[in-house]
């Protein structure tokens, strides 16, 4: 059979190669073409048997979420390898949740691939909250407003403390304003008793070189000056100013001076009269009224207008405008001398003169000085004191002493009145702190008030936007 259908075949072939048409076979193919057909049913079938489906060849995984309500979510969005999968993939929940209302779900996901081939994915928990209100700025502002009302208190108890911090303010003022007051007076009183006490140390040294005078000198001389045309008109203003001239503390200002000036007569080199001045009370006086006269005509004019029943002086010098008329008395004045210059050196030479007794007055008060110098009295009318520098000295002290007490007791009083504040300072300090509690009242009925005005502006804001939302819906 076989070598017959080749040998058929190979007819064929030729006959094909000659041109020939070919035998038409009705019913049955070929052997070749059986076999061709064999072949290809056969690759058909082996090609249906290894294929795979895509849910058998993906595993889709799915991972737990959590929405707002009325939010929108897709099956899609909670399959975690999503972007794994083939394209044209479709999700879909079963069940579909309910995205509206605040729960938890537990649905599955439907994966369906593009050849038809599906996925389950179970168990997959959908938690849905509520959905957070809508943010209202109108209500947040009242909201805010109504707390600070209630944290700050009605405005009427505001105000009533506000009342009673102000009378508690003006107590204190007028604690203040009293203790003011007290302290002015008690200083003025202190100061008073001072003043009074250093007034009678300064005329003490007045009365203690009347005490040591020649009795009536002063007056005997204001008399005699009365007389005299050129002194006349310097009688009515004589007695306060030998008393300034002649109180405690320019006194003991002039036994300084003398000192000096002995001094100087010791060490001068240019006379030999060495011998120290004593102290003439009556040229103490004499010497005032001098001063005084010489501050207006800036001359000699007592000198040399003085009555002669009246002690008088044998020379004399004035200075206006030093502290120490020695300085031009005598320094100044020497080295004119010294240098042989011309120049006025009368008052050196005076220093440096023959004489015993001075009476040396400076008015610390004016810068006016006067000596007036002298020698031993020889007249028994002329009882006046003549004593060393340093007698005049221990006896003025001692006159003095008690009103010296007296005066520096009333000081030391005075000073301590003075600075002893404690009773202002405490009441500055509660008058400041009363000051400082009203402030703080007073600020608060203002912050109430302005609470209160914004609060009834939030409410009103707030009902409108309630109003708004409600014509929406």
């Amino acid at each position: 059979m076989d070598k017959k259908l080749k040998a058929i075949s190979k007819v064929s072939v030729a006959l094909a190669l000659l041109g020939a048409a070919a035998p038409v076979a009705g019913t049955a193919p070929t052997a070749l073409a059986a076999k061709k057909s064999t072949k290809k049913k056969a690759k058909k079938a082996k090609k249906k048997a290894v294929k795979k489906t895509y849910a058998k060849k993906y595993t889709p995984k799915a991972k737990s979420v959590t929405v707002k309500a009325s939010s929108k979510l897709s099956a899609k969005s909670v399959i975690t390898n999503a972007s794994k999968l083939p394209a044209k993939t479709k999700y879909a929940f079963s069940p579909k949740p309910s995205l509206k209302k605040a729960g938890t779900y537990i649905v599955s996901v439907i994966v369906t691939y593009p050849d038809k081939s599906k996925d389950k994915v179970k168990n997959v928990k959908i938690k849905v909250t509520a959905k957070k209100a809508a943010y209202n700025p109108a209500k947040a502002a009242y909201e805010k407003y109504k707390k600070q009302a209630a944290e700050l208190g009605s405005l009427a108890d505001a105000q009533n403390d506000l009342s009673q911090k102000k009378a508690a303010l003006d107590n204190a003022n007028q604690a203040y304003t009293d203790a003011v007051a007290s302290y002015n007076n008690k200083v003025a009183v202190a100061k008073a008793s001072y003043d009074e006490a250093a007034s009678a140390y300064e005329a003490a040294g007045y009365d203690f070189i009347m005490s040591k005078a020649t009795p009536n000198f002063y007056q005997d001389s204001k008399n005699e000056m009365a007389t005299v045309s050129e002194l006349t008109g310097y009688v009515s203003g004589l007695d306060a100013s030998v008393k300034s001239f002649l109180s405690t503390s320019n006194l003991k200002k002039d036994v300084t001076l003398i000192k000096e000036l002995n001094d100087l007569r010791a060490s001068d080199n240019n006379f030999s009269n060495h011998n120290a001045l004593g102290v003439d009370y009556d040229l103490m006086i004499y010497a005032s009224i001098a001063g005084f006269i010489s501050d207006s005509t800036k001359n000699h004019t007592y000198f040399r207008n003085a009555p002669t029943e009246v002690y008088a002086s044998r020379a004399e010098n004035l200075a206006w405008g030093y502290s120490d008329p020695l300085t031009g008395w005598y320094t100044e004045e020497k080295a004119i001398y010294d240098a042989h210059g011309s120049g006025v050196t009368g008052h050196y030479t005076n220093c440096m003169g023959d004489y015993e007794y001075v009476g040396l007055v400076l008015d610390q008060s004016t810068g006016t000085s006067a000596a007036d110098f002298g020698r031993e009295k020889i007249l028994t009318s002329e009882s006046g004191m003549q004593v060393s520098v340093e007698e005049f000295e221990a006896a003025l002290n001692s006159y003095v002493a008690s009103y010296e007490s007296t005066m520096n007791t009333a000081k030391a009083a005075y000073e301590q009145t003075k600075a002893d504040k404690s009773e202002v300072n405490a009441a500055q300090e509660n008058a400041t702190s009363s000051k400082k509690t009203y402030d703080a009242a007073d600020a608060k009925v203002k912050k109430v008030k302005t609470v209160n005005q914004q609060l009834a502006k939030a409410y009103t804001a707030y009902q409108k936007s309630l109003k708004a939302a409600h014509k929406k819906k």
